[in-house]
């Protein structure tokens, strides 16, 4: 369904990748007796979907005039990306004083799908419209989308030894 969405919105000059991630937010809002089956299908084509954009972003990355250095700025954003993390935390904190000091939530990061999205989309009307882009953007988020998530990962770790 979601691979005829794409074309039959590219067909109609509408944009494919949005068509599919609004379609996903249908389905992730839909109401429904057998709630268990809805659930289980909602699983199984989300996964689909995150398959079909990080393959693609990832198809991507070979396609870079400069993976390095998008890589480089994309770690640094990360890094940028933990420490305002873990300063809401510790504001949190401050602001609420029961409220634990060691939260989780300090080094939880986006899982990313939604920055893809939006970056290839934000990417293609560049493309349309002529304008030249100053970085390759969808690489720039699936870096960002690693780093993040790599971050958080040593963060939880570093954590559960404390």
């Amino acid at each position: 369904v979601a691979a005829i969405l794409y074309v039959a919105a590219g067909a109609i000059g509408a944009s494919g990748v949005v068509a599919v991630f609004v379609f996903g937010i249908f389905l992730g809002n839909l109401k429904h007796q057998s709630i268990t089956d809805v659930r289980k299908f909602q699983s199984e084509i989300s996964f689909f979907l995150r398959t079909f954009f990080f393959v693609y972003l990832g198809a991507l990355l070979f396609h870079s005039p400069k993976p390095l250095e998008v890589a480089l700025l994309a770690l640094a954003l990360s890094v940028l990306l933990a420490m305002a993390r873990m300063l809401s935390g510790r504001v949190a904190h401050a602001l609420e004083p029961s409220s634990r000091k060691g939260r989780l939530f300090e080094s939880v990061s986006s899982r990313g799908l939604t920055s893809a999205v939006l970056a290839v989309v934000v990417s293609e009307k560049f493309a349309e419209s002529g304008a030249p882009l100053p970085i390759d953007l969808p690489l720039l988020a699936l870096f960002v989308i690693f780093f993040t998530n790599a971050i958080s990962a040593w963060l939880v770790f570093r954590k559960k030894g404390k």
